[in-house]
């Protein structure tokens, strides 16, 4: 999957832990190196293939020495691709030694590629010059061999079972972000049109979006990981099969020395060849010509909180007020604690936990501007509850049930209270006559990490009549307090905010922990 929605390049700053240090989209293309490195084993196969079946030649010369050599050649006819493989054809002065007691002097150092094309090269010198050593050769130099590709065949049955799911698992991981990615878009362009159900709140969705985005994020990363783990193993594994076809050839040289100076002044040849490959070389220079397709050794991981997606700062994500209250329970009568969110489009979710990832979804949600809101008890009256006659939108059918919540202090409830009437509109559970809200604090009070709904500093809600159709002059004004709280002084009400940690409203700025939840 190759979604991208605008990535940022890493920071030239960006540092070398594993975990990216900088903001990256969420849909950004992820780099996996899994099926290069799947290539990169069958190419590995195919040259323990290619040394085997050139040895197995000679096993076969008991028979029939020339014509076995001839099929040797045409076995190793295809070599992996390796840097330095070419087709060249041998010199006059390599072809004069062919005669010779002893070869041309090898150079000092080649390429796995190039060592490839002198083992063809080679192979052609030997095919006049065969001798038996089916003995020598089956007890020592196969064996080794077989072990090797057996385990080159484990290894890549295993690379690609495993990364193909993980590759399975990313995409399926980046297309559910990409479907909430596109709905949040939709919803966030439309938003304040019209009215919305409480699962099409973009409140709602942005949690959704953002659970499903560090879900994403965790399983590239676990991809990352386990492709870096297995590059790094790598160096290593080449290493040891260089050694292994290296020993092969040399065993092998060793063999066919009893039996003919010519023999063993061509297979000589060869075996110096293969000595002459550095073992790291081969993977550096790998790795230099695909460094853009391999996992980089550092900033390798994402950081799934300083990752962005589209509309994740959208006004209508960021809520008017949120914290801890306890709501009154329907059976028992006890109260017990929940997270509260009252968003900009009117509803007041429940949450079981003020961590998106935990619970993204809400399990109680009222939709305010359809229900009625009880009086605000004085603040003499020692009652810190105030009650709110609403349907449970997340329920299609039902009716209107008595919901009383319940705050810390009275602060708080003050604070709570303002909010729902801003969004509610005033209007009573019994008269249905329209209230006012308390006064909230005035620009030039003590500043307050709660910012009322009616404060000037505070971005104004979606509101009541807009949600009803009704032209905004229509929406009731903040002219005096309600009865029950006249007795408290309106310094109480300029001061509801102080004393609440989590409850606050968007103008407040985002939660530091939690972004905009």
């Amino acid at each position: 999957m190759s979604t991208n929605t605008g990535s940022t390049a890493p920071p030239a700053n960006a540092g070398s832990g594993a975990v990216q240090n900088y903001q990256t989209d969420a849909l950004q293309e992820h780099v996996d190196s899994t099926p290069l490195l799947i290539n990169r084993l069958g190419q590995w196969s195919q040259a323990v293939d290619t040394v085997y079946n050139y040895v197995n030649g000679y096993l076969s010369t008991q028979n029939s020495i020339t014509s076995n050599l001839e099929k040797t050649r045409k076995s190793i006819n295809e070599v992996p691709l390796f840097l330095g493989t070419h087709d060249a054809q041998p010199t006059a002065q390599q072809a004069a030694h062919t005669e010779a007691s002893h070869p041309v002097e090898p150079p000092k150092e080649v390429s796995l590629g190039e060592a490839f094309t002198s083992l063809q090269h080679r192979t052609d010198y030997l095919i006049n010059d065969s001798d038996k050593a089916a003995s020598a050769i089956k007890s020592t130099i196969l064996p080794n061999l077989e072990t090797l590709k057996s385990d080159i065949d484990a290894h890549f049955k295993t690379l690609r079972s495993s990364g193909q799911k993980g590759i399975k698992d990313v995409e399926k991981a980046r297309e559910h972000t990409l479907r909430l990615v596109e709905r949040l878009g939709r919803l966030t362009s439309s938003f304040g049109t019209q009215r919305i159900d409480n699962k099409d709140d973009p409140y709602v969705l942005h949690r959704q979006t953002r659970a499903a985005v560090v879900e994403q994020i965790n399983r590239e990363n676990i991809q990352a990981e386990a492709a870096l783990n297995v590059q790094r193993s790598f160096a290593s594994m080449e290493a040891h099969i260089v050694e292994v076809l290296q020993k092969s050839l040399q065993s092998l040289d060793e063999i066919v020395q009893t039996f003919t100076s010519r023999f063993v002044n061509n297979q000589s040849y060869l075996s110096q060849t293969f000595q002459t490959i550095d073992m790291k070389k081969e993977w550096a220079d790998f790795t230099t010509q695909n460094k853009a397709s391999l996992v980089p050794e550092s900033n390798y991981q994402r950081d799934p909180s300083k990752v962005v997606f589209t509309n994740s700062t959208h006004q209508s994500t960021v809520p008017l007020i949120k914290g801890v209250l306890s709501r009154k329970r329907t059976v028992l009568k006890n109260y017990t604690q929940g997270y509260f969110v009252l968003t900009r489009s009117g509803f007041l979710h429940q949450f079981k936990s003020k961590d998106p990832q935990q619970e993204p979804t809400p399990e109680l949600s009222l939709y305010l501007p359809d229900s009625g809101l009880g009086a605000l008890p004085a603040r003499t009256s020692g009652d810190l509850t105030f009650v709110i006659i609403s349907k449970n939108a997340k329920r299609s059918l039902g009716t209107k049930h008595k919901y009383t919540f319940k705050a810390s202090n009275y602060d708080e409830l003050v604070a709570w209270y303002n909010a729902c009437a801003e969004v509610n509109g005033g209007v009573r559970v019994d008269d249905d006559q329209a209230i006012s809200p308390v006064a909230s604090p005035s620009p030039d009070s003590p500043s307050s990490p709660v910012d009322s709904p009616m404060s000037p500093n505070a971005v104004p809600p979606a509101s009541t009549a807009a949600a009803k159709n009704v032209p905004a002059t229509a929406a009731p004004t903040s002219t005096a307090v309600p009865a029950a709280a006249t007795s408290a002084p309106t310094t109480q009400a300029q001061q509801a905010a102080s004393a609440i940690p989590e409850a606050r409203h968007a103008a407040g700025g985002p939660d530091p922990t939690f972004g905009n939840f």
